[in-house]
């Protein structure tokens, strides 16, 4: 067979699905079987000029000059296994650039046609969208966009249909087959491989595995891959918690809470609550950077582990968490070949792919080659394979060559030599890196850097501007900073929708922390960033209200690490300006602790009072309620209808007060009581419209409990009137599932409509707090018509939920 094609290439990859199972049932079958299967793939590949740079058991991988000549061969050989009744074989198709070493192949292109191949079942050829426009004269089946496991853009997939062949395969197996929240990577994933297989094994055998190293190793990206791989094995998904947003050890509940949309359970602390959201579920929780708050994760994750026996932790710090059972696995530099290395084996070292990857990102003619190869070599050896640092150092490929940056770190940067401890070497290694880029960032680039440091979570250029802009720097000038920053690889940039949100990583942000920390600056800029959140909450609040929600309500989910930040600063505050701007954002949002529950609002405002109290603030009244829906959510009736009673003696027409008393009511059973107060509450002369159909809305469902139908029915049709005028889809859904459940004895087919009405508008993006009820409610109706299967589907979705 000939040598492979060189720069963009088509690869094909191969595998027989489930290959082991069949060794086990019929050891030597398979060998026969298998033996057929290479000879069938091997003449397939060689009659369209392919050439086999791997295989590995019973896999192939392909390259080919021509993406037409990659499927005809997939194609042919498909159809001559399936003659021969062989097994079932998966194969996928991409085209890229990629580098060929020694008859082997290397790059992003070859990683992501292996990971378009694990999408696809036996039988099935799956081809990528930058392969479809490349080949004519057969047909591709558009499966839609699917992310792959190597977390980057979603890739357009397409089927190869054979005729003659099955066309029928079950979904892919793409991220989108299992609930997670694991992010797009924006860069490939480069150098761990092994390490990849090897924490996957480690996980499975251990409940509790914690990523140790140092900052900028790369223990989070490692995570987050090995979560992507091993998202089909767990039915409830996998889910990352990134605890650098607690800066208290008392907001890192929240945060997990958040992440689950774990809500708060009568009765119940919120970890209790936690724990008890994820008792069912079969689930991996990937906690990320716990150094900073270890007692209190530690405390988390034993909890989860002791409650919760389907679930298992994959944690990242810089140190173990300490809890019994717990396996370590130390997360260690990518390797560096020897100074008098081969071209090619330097080429192939881990730490200098990835500088290669990032400097050509950062310069798109950037290329390795015999006159830089040393130069690069040696920035990887004296950074000592630190993937934060070797990134660092290829952002500056733009304005240096690699032998202008080898020569700078000789100046700029000394390794710390002679320590007793190799972890501190590599500690310091990164402190001098980060100092290092960050003394060749302009004056006002190194302000605004280190004025970023107080944000928690990403942020938008208005936040950065609002925060940063000050003495003797103006927003144009934060702006500037801002893609010079992201250029220098010292901010992350994340388009979203129509805007664009900004983030340090966690190192760097400490870093920068630092430094306005030890020029006194810090409070001031907390407070600066307290104030704008304080501003941001006051004008969202009302935006979440109106027709307009969904458009906003991603941007409070964007938010809320910095709003939850901002309250906690400013709550540590014994300045009462401070105090009051945490007051006055919590009033901003005050509906949220209904409406999302999850962010445990509530909670901050019952810590709020705890801490200062609210007899100063001219928001006490506003704060106090939200922390008396907090309370009730939890189960706390006693102290809810305290608060909400101490908000009617302050102003005796507030009707969400009243609303919050006859919730208790209800709650201890005595809904004729509740009924009359809700009556009473909607009476009210300065009852606001949005309140308005809140009222009328929980009145028809009191209603209907007390089995008083035609009452309630007027009711909702009220509640539907109002929240229809009011526009906002929360409002709706509320009222879609009262009038629902007013007519659910008088005319089921409505109510069906009504529940179905309000589950679409939470799939929409409302809020779901009638969702479980709606489904259960469902569930009623499937069985009073002998539909079981409609009643397993909507119970089973009702529990999960509630």
């Amino acid at each position: 067979m000939a040598a492979g094609p060189s720069g963009t290439v088509t690869f094909l990859f191969t595998d027989i699905e489930g290959s082991t199972r069949l060794w086990e049932s019929d050891p030597d079958a398979m060998r026969s079987a298998l033996a057929v299967h290479d000879e069938i793939l091997r003449a397939a590949i060689e009659r369209h000029a392919g050439f086999v740079f791997a295989t590995g058991g019973d896999g192939f991988a392909v390259a080919f000059a021509r993406a037409a000549d990659a499927v005809g061969a997939a194609a042919d050989a498909q159809r001559a296994l399936q003659a021969r009744e062989l097994p079932a074989v998966r194969m996928g198709v991409h085209v890229g650039e990629a580098a060929e070493r020694d008859g082997d192949y290397f790059g992003p292109a070859v990683n992501r046609t292996a990971r378009l191949m694990a999408i696809a079942h036996g039988g099935q050829v799956v081809v990528s969208g930058a392969v479809a426009p490349l080949v004519d004269g057969v047909e591709l089946r558009d499966l839609g966009e699917h992310r792959l496991r190597d977390l980057s853009r979603p890739e357009r997939v397409h089927q190869l249909v054979v005729d003659g062949l099955p066309d029928e395969f079950p979904d892919l197996r793409s991220l989108d087959t299992r609930p997670t929240n694991l992010p797009t990577q924006l860069t490939s994933f480069i150098g761990r491989d092994e390490d990849v297989k090897v924490v996957e094994e480690l996980v499975r055998e251990h409940r509790l595995l914690t990523l140790t190293g140092v900052g900028g190793v790369g223990k989070t990206r490692l995570a987050v891959q090995v979560a992507a791989e091993m998202l089909p094995e767990f039915e409830a998904g996998a889910w990352l918690c990134e605890l650098a947003a607690a800066e208290e050890e008392d907001a890192l509940v929240d945060v997990v809470a958040t992440v689950l949309g774990a809500r708060p359970r009568s009765g119940m602390s919120l970890l209790e609550s936690v724990v008890e959201f994820l008792r069912p579920k079969e689930l991996l929780l990937v906690v990320d950077n716990c150094e900073h708050v270890i007692d209190r994760a530690s405390e988390l994750v034993d909890a989860v582990l002791s409650g919760c026996p389907s679930v298992r932790v994959l944690a990242t710090s810089r140190e173990g968490l300490g809890i019994p059972g717990e396996k370590l696995s130390a997360v260690r530099s990518l390797a560096t070949p020897a100074r008098d290395a081969p071209l090619a084996d330097i080429a192939a070292a881990a730490a200098v792919q990835l500088f290669v990857d990032r400097a050509q990102l950062a310069a798109s003619g950037f290329a390795l080659d015999s006159t830089n190869a040393g130069a690069v070599l040696e920035i990887c050896r004296r950074l000592d394979g630190i993937p934060l640092a070797i990134e660092l150092a290829a952002a500056r490929v733009t304005s240096m060559s690699p032998g202008d940056i080898a020569a700078l770190l000789d100046e700029r940067f000394r390794l710390l030599t002679g320590g007793r401890r190799r972890a501190v070497e590599r500690h310091h290694t990164l402190r001098a890196t980060v100092d290092w880029s960050y003394a060749l960032l302009s004056e006002i680039e190194r302000a605004v850097f280190d004025r970023l440091g107080v944000f928690a979570g990403s942020f938008d250029a208005a936040a950065a501007q609002a925060v940063a802009a000050d003495a003797g720097i103006e927003p144009f000038d934060v702006l500037d900073a801002l893609g010079e920053l992201v250029a220098k690889s010292m901010l992350v940039a994340e388009p979203v929708e129509d805007s664009t949100r900004y983030s340090l990583l966690e190192t760097l942000r400490q870093y920068a922390l630092e430094q306005v920390t030890a020029r006194g600056e810090a409070d001031h800029y907390r407070r600066r960033h307290a104030a704008y959140y304080s501003e941001f909450a006051q004008r969202i609040g009302p935006l979440l209200l109106g027709p307009d929600e969904l458009r906003w309500r991603p941007r409070l989910a964007a938010e809320i690490d910095n709003l939850r930040v901002a309250v906690g600063w400013a709550l540590e505050r014994d300045d009462d300006a401070d105090v009051e701007l945490a007051f006055r954002l919590l009033a901003g949002i005050a509906r949220e602790t209904v409406l999302s529950r999850s962010y445990g609002i509530g909670g901050w405002a019952e810590r709020a009072l705890e801490v200062h109290g609210a007899d100063a603030s001219p928001f006490r009244a506003e704060v106090m309620l939200v922390a008396a829906y907090g309370a009730f959510h939890r189960g706390d009736f006693d102290g809810a209808e305290s608060l909400a009673q101490q908000v009617l003696a302050i102003d005796p027409e507030a009707s969400w007060a009243s609303l919050a008393v006859s919730n208790v009511v209800a709650g201890r059973g005595a809904v004729t009581e509740a009924i009359q107060r809700v009556r009473d509450a909607a009476a009210r002369p300065r009852l606001q419209p949005y309140d308005a159909h809140t009222v009328h809305g929980i009145l028809a469902i009191y209603l209907s409990v007390a089995g008083r139908h035609e009452e309630a029915q007027d009711a909702a049709a009220k509640a539907v009137e109002v929240a229809t005028a009011v526009g906002q889809p929360s409002a709706l859904a509320l009222a879609y599932y009262a009038r629902g459940m007013s007519c659910m004895e008088t005319d089921p087919v409505a109510a069906r409509r009504d529940y179905e009405a309000s589950i679409e508008l939470v799939a929409q993006g409302a809020s779901d707090v009638v969702h479980a009820n709606a489904e259960a409610s469902l569930a009623l109706l499937c069985v009073n018509a002998s539909d079981m299967q409609g009643t397993i589907t909507h119970v089973r979705t009702a529990i999960e939920l509630f």
